[in-house]
C-alpha cells in the first residue's frame, strides 16, 4: 500500500480518483493515506537544544530560560560570560 501512497502523491490526482483507477477500495485508500501521513508528521521536540553563539566579546546579550512551571532565569551580560549561564543550567 505504501507504493500506492507514493504513486498517488506524485500523480496529482485526488484520493478518490486514484483509488478508483488503481482498483482499490476508496475507504481503504483513505485509511492508509491517513496512516502514512500520521507516520510522516514530525514529532514535537522534547527537552532543550544546545545553542551556539558566535559573538564578539564586547557584545551584550540577554538570555532567558523559561521552565514549564513558570520559573524563569534571565541572564544579561557580555557574550563571553554565557559560559557561566551554561554551567548553571
Amino acid at each position: 500500500m505504501r507504493q500506492h501512497y507514493e504513486h498517488w502523491q506524485s500523480s496529482g490526482l485526488g484520493k478518490k480518483v486514484y483509488a478508483t483507477q488503481a482498483g482499490i477500495s476508496v475507504s481503504t485508500f483513505y485509511y492508509w493515506v491517513s496512516k502514512f501521513e500520521k507516520q510522516s508528521a514530525a514529532p514535537a521536540p522534547e527537552g532543550f537544544e544546545a545553542v551556539q553563539l558566535d559573538l564578539a566579546p564586547s557584545v551584550e546579550v540577554t538570555a532567558i530560560v523559561r521552565y514549564p512551571g513558570g520559573v524563569s532565569i534571565e541572564w544579561q551580560g557580555p557574550a563571553q560570560s554565557l559560559y557561566l549561564l551554561k554551567t548553571l543550567l
